[in-house]
């Protein structure tokens, strides 16, 4: 449910193009508009980002890493300058108000981006499995072969079987995040489940 790196790519990709062809010989003033392109596509990953966050699956559960806090704090404060400037604008440039306007719209997207955002750590179970994510780290566990579940409010270990512990780190957990964890392992999985 990641959508971030398509925004980043399309618009990195329209910013390559116009910068590298100079588009404004072909279409004068089109880099005057380019930021405005940046509106639709926020206005979609934050559609994406509350309709998911409303409609959470049954067969998975987020938990925010140390990641995102960065990640939602970002478009937060690109939002609030945005806003105030565009503000600023909208009142000193008497030529420009629409492209205030447009500005303040993108500022507020960038706040609600930051409000609504989704804890990239990702336990789904899948028939038999259950799939873990957290950043670059990527497992496919049987269920079967899960002997324990340790975690604290850092990180989450799975000791399987054959004595193997997977480590899951840098989460941020609070009382909530944990009890929904107990109820989605107790749900989906009958092991042995520790805090630690």
């Amino acid at each position: 449910m990641k959508s971030v790196p398509i925004l980043l790519v399309t618009i990195s990709i329209i910013f390559f193009i116009t910068f590298l062809i100079d588009i404004d010989q072909y279409i004068p003033g089109f880099s005057n508009y380019l930021p405005f392109m940046w509106i639709p596509l926020l206005g979609i990953e934050v559609y994406r980002s509350i309709k998911y966050l409303k409609n959470k699956s049954e067969n998975e559960i987020r938990l925010r890493s140390n990641n995102d806090s960065y990640l939602n704090m970002v478009p937060f404060i690109l939002g609030v300058l945005i806003c105030l400037c565009s503000i600023v604008s909208f009142f000193i440039d008497e030529n420009e108000k629409m492209i205030s306007i447009f500005f303040i719209i993108l500022g507020l997207l960038l706040i609600l981006q930051g409000i609504f955002i989704i804890p990239s750590a990702l336990i789904k179970k899948e028939k038999k499995n259950l799939y873990f994510e957290n950043g670059k780290q990527k497992h496919f566990i049987e269920i079967e072969q899960i002997e324990s579940i340790l975690f604290t409010k850092n990180d989450l270990r799975l000791k399987i079987k054959d004595d193997t512990t997977y480590f899951f780190q840098h989460l941020e957990l609070n009382q909530t995040d944990i009890d929904d964890v107990k109820i989605f392992f107790r749900k989906h999985i009958d092991k042995n489940i520790q805090l630690g």
